[in-house]
């Protein structure tokens, strides 16, 4: 899924953090260059469980890591059900469980 908001707010959240380019949060994060520029150049948004490691790279809270590089804010109302809030996933034996 490509959202031309998020790549920005990556690239730039980042840039601020001192890695100037995405070569050097790829070898902090574990991960291949072209996932890291997928994020930055293309728009591609990082999952839940790349997120989490994202935040403490870049030195932000969790929340505020998912408010500026997805643009969505955890316990915001469901807009897909309407009646639950939005929670973040935790990951127990290789499974994502909401709590």
């Amino acid at each position: 899924m490509q959202i031309s908001v998020q790549h920005s707010a990556f690239r730039e959240l980042h840039q601020e953090a001192g890695y100037t380019t995405a070569i050097g949060l790829a070898r902090k994060l574990g991960r291949a260059q072209s996932t890291v520029q997928g994020w930055e150049f293309l728009g591609y948004r990082p999952r839940a469980r790349d997120l989490t490691a994202i935040a403490e790279a870049l030195g932000l809270k969790l929340a505020e890591c998912v408010r500026r590089i997805w643009n969505e804010t955890l316990h915001d109302p469901c807009p897909y059900c309407g009646r639950g809030v939005k929670v973040w996933p935790t990951y127990e034996g290789g499974q994502a469980s909401l709590h």
